[in-house]
């Protein structure tokens, strides 16, 4: 009777811990549990629960409890205790073959506003430079103020810190990758059309020469959403490039710059015979344009790069816009025409022309004054008595006469006789 009463409280006894347990057996890994137990949100970034547990991995120091949540999803206080230096995030010790999986019990949160991160397509793997020890550069933007407040735990490390000296915070091997935290931008598409002798950036940037106070606003010239939003402004940094020196892996200043084509000399506008040669001269001391001189906007605007202020407005105000020492001479940006230009080479030709013609018109009125002359002198011979009778044709042709035949002499000999009858 005693056996058999002991054989019973044993029975008891274990059909007792069997309900007892039914809140965790009876819910397996296989098992749905989503409507009962995902009630709780951890964070986007939080690692997987149930890989970690697994792997044993210890939690960080400044986990926050969960003792109360394990309480409740397990149905009672029978459940190891998670929280303390002896507890199961401390002091992990694997999971069961049975144990539900832990990922189930959680609901992911929704990635925080502005993650991921824009990076340029050229920047390094960030895991890469932390695991090796390399910190971020001085000048790089600060990545703390970049993430939102709720992408992070309250109690996690200053990020900038831990960047700044990786090899002093080595990455828990639970902790998400920090490419993870990225998202590479497509190659740079950016272009700002500048003059053909724009000099070259990355040389002038190196050399740490300021950009000049007149040269246009280089961070209005770039469009909207061509920079990441956490860029420094490129003006100040072209300020004072010294203060701003560019990362290695940062892309080329030349490779966002587009040169016009051509020549200087290509661009040249043609001038009158006579206007001013040196205009540069011109335009540093002020002297302006003339009252009626023509627009010299619409002459390059063909040429001009597209960011490039008016040139009018420029001249009217050249005490306050100098021009910056790398721009190209103005005097080469004008040819004057030659004094032989079409109209005054057609000009000449007609009076060539009529030069000519009046010459041809002078000859030939002497001409015809000398054959007159003769004719009259050879008519009175014709009408003396003591003269030789010469025919018509002899009056409209005279024959030549040579000199020392006998012809020339009697003829010598009718104009003497003529000479003394008068």
């Amino acid at each position: 009777m005693k056996n058999t009463f002991i054989v019973l409280m044993l029975l008891f006894c274990i059909i007792m811990e069997t309900i007892q347990a039914s809140p965790r057996s009876a819910r397996s890994a296989d098992e749905d549990w989503d409507g009962v137990v995902r009630t709780t949100v951890i964070p986007s970034w939080h690692p997987p629960c149930h890989d970690l547990a697994r792997r044993r991995i210890k939690a960080p120091s400044y986990h926050p409890p969960i003792n109360s949540l394990v309480i409740r999803l397990a149905g009672g206080d029978y459940h190891d205790s998670m929280d303390g230096p002896r507890g199961l995030l401390q002091d992990p010790e694997g999971l069961e073959g049975d144990h539900p999986n832990l990922d189930r019990f959680f609901l992911i949160g929704p990635t925080p506003a502005g993650l991921p991160l824009a990076a340029w397509d050229g920047h390094p793997n960030c895991d890469t430079q932390y695991n090796s020890g390399k910190p971020i550069t001085p000048t790089h933007p600060s990545v703390a103020d970049m993430l939102p407040k709720d992408s992070i735990p309250e109690t996690h490390p200053d990020v900038d810190k831990l960047l700044a000296n990786p090899s002093q915070h080595p990455m828990p091997s639970w902790h998400p990758t920090l490419e993870s935290f990225i998202k590479r931008r497509h190659p740079i598409d950016i272009q700002i059309e500048v003059f053909l002798g724009h000099p070259n950036a990355d040389e002038t940037y190196r050399k740490g020469e300021a950009m000049p106070d007149s040269h246009p606003s280089v961070q209005d010239l770039i469009p909207s959403g061509g920079l990441p939003p956490n860029h420094p402004n490129v003006d100040t940094m072209l300020f004072n490039p010294t203060k701003w020196p560019l990362p290695d892996w940062h892309p080329t200043l030349e490779s966002i710059i587009a040169r016009n084509e051509g020549t200087i000399e290509s661009f040249a506008v043609e001038v009158y015979y006579g206007h001013t040669v040196d205009i540069e001269s011109a335009y540093v001391e002020g002297e302006g344009l003339e009252g009626d001189h023509p627009k010299i906007q619409p002459m390059y605007k063909h040429v001009l790069p597209i960011n490039h202020p008016n040139v009018d407005f420029l001249y009217a105000n050249s005490a306050t816009h100098p021009l910056p020492s790398w721009h190209p001479p103005l005097n080469d940006m004008v040819t004057e025409r030659t004094m032989w230009s079409p109209g005054v080479i057609f000009s000449i030709c007609m009076f060539a022309g009529f030069l000519v013609v009046w010459i041809c018109v002078v000859i030939d009125n002497v001409h015809t004054s000398k054959q007159k002359k003769y004719i009259r002198r050879s008519t009175m011979v014709v009408n003396s008595d003591s003269a030789p009778k010469l025919s018509l044709e002899h009056l409209n042709h005279p024959p030549r006469r040579a000199f020392g035949t006998q012809e020339s002499i009697e003829m010598s000999s009718i104009d003497t006789n003529n000479n003394n009858n008068n």
